[in-house]
């Protein structure tokens, strides 16, 4: 029992430590000084800030990539914009 106790506390002491380490990696990630792109061309690519449909055509023309994600300036939504096989752009939005 003694053997079990002693395993249930260190356990908990490093589920503990785990959470801390995450919610402070997440804080950092937060106070982090933004980038306008994070991926190299032909990757999936994030804008850091809002842009609208315009500033995303001429970045994802920029990068040459097949897809951007990026929020839209006026309402703040989730949006992504698609290359087609066809070379023609795809805007989709997350409701």
């Amino acid at each position: 029992m003694d053997k079990l106790a002693q395993q249930v506390v260190r356990n908990k002491h490093k589920l503990i430590d785990v959470r801390r380490h995450q919610s402070q990696r997440a804080a950092h990630s937060q106070t982090a000084p933004p980038e306008e792109i994070e991926a190299a061309p032909g990757t999936q690519s994030r804008a850091r800030k809002p842009m609208t449909v315009e500033e995303a055509m001429l970045q994802i023309e920029e990068l040459g990539g097949e897809h951007l994600t990026y929020r839209d300036a006026d309402s703040g939504n989730l949006r992504v914009l698609l290359r087609r096989r066809d070379g023609r752009l795809e805007l989709i939005e997350a409701s």
